[in-house]
Order: structure tokens, then sequence, then C-alpha cells
């Protein structure tokens, strides 16, 4: 590929990189609120022992601790529900998708950007038809990006109007 078809290619998905960053700059907001909300309900001063204790931890894991501390500390039913909801709603609906967002190949195909999902499975569309699938291609339009990003936004503020309202840090 010669230095011109970069040049084009790159401008072509200029729009979706841009979104995608901000993808990234928000989901390290999010893990840091989380972070912030695990550090208040254990309660452990901001630190290095808090960055201890959050910093080896997979944000799956850092939502199982949250869940469980909710639990623990519960304020009232509703708000350990409300936590519990956003921790599932993290970590089942938007790490999986922020994981194909940034791990996914994208490409410009017919002057549309796709999503390249590399997976491999086999498939059986008709009977004792079986096809072996390597790659999924998914149209992605610039919108749907900025939609996930608006949505990763919500869930840190999520997290933080539910740190604010389990109120002082609780006794150790």
């Amino acid at each position: 590929m010669g230095t011109d078809a970069v040049v084009r290619d790159i401008a072509l998905i200029n729009e979706h990189a841009r979104a995608i960053g901000y993808v990234c700059i928000l989901w390290a907001a999010m893990e840091a609120r989380i972070d912030q909300f695990i550090e208040h309900l254990i309660p452990i001063a901001p630190g290095a022992v808090s960055d201890i204790v959050t910093a080896n931890a997979s944000l799956h894991e850092k939502l199982e601790m949250l869940k469980a501390l909710a639990f623990a500390r519960k304020r009232d039913a509703d708000w350990s529900y409300a936590v519990e909801q956003l921790t599932n709603v993290i970590d089942g609906d938007l790490r999986p998708e922020r994981n194909r967002l940034i791990h996914d190949s994208w490409h410009n195909a017919a002057n549309d950007i796709i999503r390249r999902t590399r997976k491999t499975k086999i498939k059986k569309p008709a009977a004792n038809q079986r096809e072996l699938i390597i790659f999924t291609d998914t149209p992605m339009k610039v919108e749907a990006i900025w939609d996930f990003a608006a949505a990763i936004r919500e869930a840190e503020r999520t997290a933080t109007i539910l740190r604010l309202n389990y109120g002082p840090r609780p006794s150790p």
C-alpha cells in the first residue's frame, strides 16, 4: 500500500478514530470512579495503599469487589440493588462492546467503515451444510460510537452519584 492510499484510508476513518479515542478516555475516567467507590466503601484513604488494592485488579474483579462491598455495606436495599445493576451493565454490556471497539480491526469497505471481529465458529446455515466463519464484519456508523461513549459517561456519572448517596465513609 502506497503512502497516498494510507493517507486516504486514515482520512476515511478519522472520525471513527476520534470517537474511539474518546471511548478510551471516558473508559479510564469511569474505571477511576469505580476505584474511588471501592476506596470509599472499604474504607481506605486514597493513595499508595488504595492503589495497591485496585491497580492490579481487572475491571471485572473490581466490579465484583464493588458489588460485594455494596452488599456488605448496604445503605438500603434500593441503593444496594442500584449498585448491583450498575456493575451488571458495565460488566455485561459495556465491557464487551468496549473490547470490540478497541481490539477489533477497522476497514473501509465500499465507503462504509466496518469493524471486523476475528473469532472462529462453525455455522450451520442449511441442513448438513457446515461453514467455517473466521471474521464477522459489522458496519459501524460514527454516531454509534459516540452513543457508546455517552453510555460510558452515564455509567461514570451513576457510579459517582451512588458513591455520594452512600454518605460518609463507613467505619472499618
